[in-house]
């Protein structure tokens, strides 16, 4: 499959090639198989400092900029990046169609938009993924990490109509509907270049129901942890920037409530809630099978 602009303005970057292919195990081998991890869908380091604000509601941030720290370091956001920008950033990595990498650094990825709401959960309106991927364009993400790593730049660079269509779904009579082309910038691909990358595409369907954004956000901290481990809820919705010093009593039990409201969710994700004999709400992960891989993406693959 190939991907071209539909304008000579967009031809800067060079033909794009490929097409992905995600190979199954044989059915002989049937009994033995076991489920692929996918592609790489988001470095460690963006669920650990958080780029990405706590809620699916899309105006909260506006365009102020909005910093925080974490032990692993410091982002700071001017513009407008919510949890569901991740999840439909997140979606792109995870099912694509196909994926051309640039000399560049940058890398082209041919979606089709109708599938990629679907996977990420969401109602279908071009017009307002085609205002998601722009705020991806207008908003600059700065991260310092404790490790020295420095990242300054948008997310995606440009996006556009390919000239390749895709059957109406479900065989509607309205025509065929064009795939676009996504270009996701050189400086955010060499975070998946230069650091430890999570491979979670078997969890996402699960991941895609939490119904808010702080609890959407805690789930995918709690996951770049490899091993089992228990967590204050409380420290954990700190640390993805739900919580500050000046955060309500009242707004600290309404998230609370918000966890314990999608526990049953959670568990799927080996995510367990529980009290503390100090009645503090808890967290124990023990990591599933076929949950997440984990990949550094500085050793030869």
């Amino acid at each position: 499959m190939r991907m071209t602009a539909s304008t000579k303005t967009k031809t800067t970057h060079g033909s794009v090639g490929r097409t992905c292919k995600f190979t199954r195990p044989s059915q002989k081998q049937h009994k033995t198989r076991t489920i692929p991890a996918g592609p790489a869908i988001a470095p460690v380091l963006i669920s650990r400092v958080p780029v990405f604000e706590p809620t699916f509601r899309r105006s909260a941030r506006g365009t102020q900029t909005t910093v925080w720290t974490t032990a692993w370091g410091t982002v700071s956001v001017q513009g407008r990046l919510t949890e569901m920008h991740r999840k439909i950033l997140d979606a792109i990595f995870a099912w694509h169609l196909s994926a051309h990498r640039f000399e560049t650094g940058a890398q082209a990825f041919l979606i089709d938009p109708y599938a990629i709401e679907n996977a990420a959960h969401v109602a279908h309106n071009p017009g307002w993924l085609r205002g998601m991927l722009q705020d991806m364009i207008a908003s600059r993400v700065t991260i310092d990490s404790n490790t020295g790593m420095h990242y300054d730049g948008t997310i995606i660079s440009e996006f556009w109509k390919s000239t390749q269509q895709a059957a109406q779904p479900g065989g509607a009579l309205t025509g065929p509907r064009a795939l676009w082309v996504i270009v996701v910038s050189s400086g955010w691909m060499a975070l998946y270049d230069s650091s430890l990358v999570m491979k979670y595409r078997n969890l996402m369907p699960t991941l895609n129901q939490l119904t808010d954004g702080a609890t959407h956000a805690l789930a995918l901290h709690i996951l770049t942890h490899s091993s089992a481990r228990n967590f204050v809820v409380m420290h954990v919705l700190a640390v993805i920037g739900a919580v500050t010093a000046n955060t309500t009593p009242d707004k600290r039990r309404r998230l609370q409530r918000q966890v314990l409201a999608q526990e049953t969710i959670l568990g799927r994700l080996g995510i367990r809630l529980y009290r503390a004999v100090n009645g503090q709400m808890m967290l124990s992960y023990v990591p599933i099978t076929s949950g997440v891989y984990f990949q550094n993406r500085k050793t030869p693959q």
